[in-house]
């Protein structure tokens, strides 16, 4: 059996990747084991918690362990300090998912619309951090946040609600930051609130509550995520490149 590891911000990534590989492998191949990391502050040690585990059966080829990080600075460390148990276990790959926008303090703040100009060198920096693992790490950026993707997968509107048509979004262009039909959602500072936006021209709304994200990405088509969008987004690119090498 491959055994793979995700290790991503918080429970929107985890779902999202869960849902990810269920539509990409048959349920009787795959088993999923979820776990949450907390703790860690003022000198006390990482606890990793089991949230759920898939019963072990004999046709599964791959097991997937989800490590939620639950914070925005902790999954490269995270990573790093469970890499030996995880080559104890027979993990041969691992997958870091993070976005960017818990490292530009501030961002709150920030007015305008784009990512800052230094995300090449940030993404630069991410990539050697894990060159000395004994296992292959590679590390994807969903550039300021994995919102970014859904934006970008603009056949789910109208599952969100069947008024919310790209001719309501395109004609209330002018109190969007960005359009997704025409812009490119790398480049948005704050993809969440973008959503949002874009929820409320039908008097929706997207936040990180559970039922509220989980509703997000239930309505997601991911064939569209895994086989068109990466020619449009490099970031989910490189996670369909890094899933495709294990396969």
């Amino acid at each position: 059996m491959k055994k793979v590891a995700f290790f991503v911000e918080g429970p929107t990534e985890a779902f999202f990747i869960r849902s990810l590989l269920t539509e990409l492998v048959t349920q009787q191949r795959i088993r999923f084991v979820e776990c949450d990391l907390k703790g860690g502050s003022e000198g006390n040690p990482r606890v990793i918690s089991i949230l759920a585990e898939d019963i072990l059966n004999p046709q599964q080829q791959y097991q997937i362990n989800i490590y939620t990080c639950n914070a925005d600075n902790h999954v490269n460390q995270d990573v790093i300090e469970n890499i030996p148990t995880l080559q104890r276990e027979g993990f041969t790959r691992v997958i870091a998912l993070k976005d960017l926008r818990g490292d530009y303090k501030g961002i709150d703040g920030m007015m305008h619309a784009h990512v800052p100009t230094d995300y090449p060198q940030q993404k630069s920096i991410q990539s050697l951090i894990f060159r000395n693992s004994p296992i292959l790490v590679t590390s994807i950026i969903a550039v300021m946040e994995i919102e970014t993707w859904f934006l970008s997968e603009t056949t789910h509107y109208e599952r969100i609600n069947s008024k919310l048509t790209q001719a309501l979004i395109t004609a209330n262009r002018s109190s969007l930051v960005a359009d997704p039909f025409v812009d490119d959602m790398e480049q948005v500072l704050k993809p969440a609130e973008l959503l949002n936006d874009i929820y409320q021209l039908v008097r929706l709304n997207y936040s990180k509550k559970k039922s509220v994200r989980e509703r997000t990405i239930s309505k997601l088509d991911m064939a569209e995520i895994y086989f068109q969008l990466p020619d449009k987004l490099a970031s989910l690119k490189e996670l369909t490149q890094a899933i495709d090498s294990f396969l």
